[in-house]
């Protein structure tokens, strides 16, 4: 199925389990929204896992000539047009439809995730990488920042009738 996840169907059900991996959460635009609609999608006791990209790695531009020192602001709400086609591989994709690119601190998800009803279990920071080849400069480094996240909560055995 294919739907804007903003205006989803009303019949699609409950679900055991959600998994969002990774460049999901930059192009919400609305982030609590998001949690709700996921949250609304669950089943009582069902669990929600994200194997997401760090968003400190949106600081850093792996291609700059100084690719070390932090480019942009952690906290920069401005939305970023993309323009071309996202590729993980280090292919050029080419030109793609226009979308934007949001940038949320780790905090924001975190927020917006337990804000919705679903209890947070685990939070765990990874210094490997699971996003484009470019940033792979940043693994393996003396001083390690984290390059990734897992994240899983579940949702409270009572079901949630707002969606």
């Amino acid at each position: 199925m294919e739907a804007d996840i903003y205006a989803l169907p009303d019949d699609l059900g409950r679900y055991d389990l959600v998994l969002i991996t990774i460049g999901v959460l930059n192009w919400m635009p609305d982030l609590p929204r998001f949690f709700q609609i996921v949250r609304g999608l669950m089943s009582p006791g069902a669990f929600l896992v994200i194997y997401e990209t760090h968003p400190m790695l949106e600081v850093f531009n792996p291609g700059s000539a100084n690719p070390f020192v932090p480019e942009n602001s952690y906290f920069d709400k401005t939305p970023v047009r993309i323009e071309e086609a996202i590729t993980y591989d280090g292919s050029d994709g080419g030109a793609g439809e226009t979308g934007y690119w949001f940038v949320h601190t780790l905090g924001e998800i975190v927020t917006a995730c337990v804000q919705s009803g679903l209890r947070l279990q685990c939070l765990q920071e990874h210094p490997h990488l699971n996003r484009e080849v470019e940033y792979a400069i940043y693994e393996n480094q003396t001083a390690q920042m984290p390059l990734c996240y897992t994240l899983v909560a579940e949702a409270p055995c009572v079901p949630n009738t707002k969606a």
